[in-house]
C-alpha cells in the first residue's frame, strides 16, 4: 500500500509541477503581448 500511494503522490506532484511550469510560461507569454500592445496604444494616446 506505501509504495502505491508514494507513486501515485508522485505522479501527482509532477502532474502538478508540469502545470505550474505550463501556467508561468502562458503568464509570460500574455505578459509580453500586452506589454507590446500597451505600448504602442500609449505611446499613440500621448501623441
Amino acid at each position: 500500500m506505501s509504495t502505491r500511494t508514494g507513486g501515485v503522490s508522485t505522479r501527482a506532484v509532477g502532474a502538478l509541477v508540469e502545470r505550474r511550469a505550463i501556467v508561468s510560461d502562458l503568464a509570460e507569454r500574455v505578459s509580453e503581448r500586452r506589454d507590446r500592445e500597451s505600448a504602442p496604444s500609449l505611446a499613440g494616446c500621448a501623441n
